[in-house]
C-alpha cells in the first residue's frame, strides 16, 4: 500500500513539473509577442503582469515603481494595441 502511495505522489509530482514548464513556456511566448509588437521591457514586464491578474498596485510594488508610472505604462500599453480593458490584454495574446 506505502509503494503505492509514493509511485501516485511521484505521478502528481511529475504532472505538477510539466505544468510548471507550461506556464514558463507560455509566459516566455507571451513575452516574445509583446516585444514583437513594440513594446518596451517594462511595458512587457506589466502586461505580463496584468495578465496575471496584479492590481495597479501589486505592480508597482512588484517592480519597485509608483502607481503612477504603472498606469502611464497602461496608457502607452493600450495605445499600442488599441485595447481599452485590461481584460482585453488576455485575449490579445490568443
Amino acid at each position: 500500500m506505502e509503494i503505492e502511495k509514493e509511485k501516485q505522489q511521484k505521478k502528481e509530482e511529475i504532472i505538477i513539473k510539466e505544468e510548471e514548464i507550461k506556464i514558463e513556456q507560455s509566459a516566455s511566448d507571451v513575452y516574445g509577442l509583446f516585444r514583437q509588437k513594440g513594446f518596451t521591457k517594462r511595458e512587457t514586464e506589466i502586461a505580463l503582469l496584468i495578465c496575471k491578474g496584479y492590481s495597479n498596485r501589486e505592480i508597482a510594488e512588484e517592480l519597485i515603481i509608483s502607481e503612477t508610472t504603472v498606469k502611464k505604462h497602461i496608457s502607452n500599453i493600450f495605445e499600442k494595441t488599441g485595447i481599452e480593458k485590461r481584460e482585453e490584454l488576455k485575449n490579445y495574446t490568443k
